[in-house]
């Protein structure tokens, strides 16, 4: 899973947010090209023209996350939101690379919809994103 965050656990303002306020973005380009991206319906037509090169699946609330990630077959893929896909995945998260924002919204969707979810992870690795922002990219496993 990739997502930016804000520092209160938010991944958008609203269903329409563009994401304009993420700083990562070049981020996401360099690590999902080339890679099959896993986005729901209304991630889609936010960002589908922003995700050239890459296998873009768009899933929704019946599909089946195994059955989907079994057709993956370059061994690497990522979930990209929205909230209802990341739960939808929730099972099967391996890693999660996330990138907090110096921002609150506190009010908004949240990483996981329903709220947060516990998951035990292990930091593998911290990337710097923007030296500027001083805004880096955390890289987690999931135990």
């Amino acid at each position: 899973m990739i997502a930016a965050i804000t520092l209160d656990g938010f991944i958008a303002r609203s269903s329409k947010d563009k994401m304009e306020w993420s700083l990562d973005q070049h981020l996401f380009k360099q690590q999902t090209t080339n890679h099959t991206v896993f986005v729901g319906s209304t991630t889609a037509k936010l960002l589908n023209s922003l995700l050239p090169n890459r296998n873009l699946v768009v899933v929704n609330r019946n599909s089946n996350p195994k059955t989907l990630l079994s057709s993956v077959e370059e061994g690497v893929c990522f979930v990209a939101g929205g909230a209802r896909t990341n739960l939808l995945f929730f099972e099967e998260i391996t890693d999660m690379f996330l990138t907090p924002h110096p921002l609150f919204f506190k009010k908004g969707l949240s990483l996981f919809h329903g709220g947060p979810k516990k998951i035990e992870t292990k930091l593998n690795k911290r990337l710097r994103v923007d030296s500027v922002k001083d805004l880096y990219q955390y890289q987690y496993t999931v135990k």
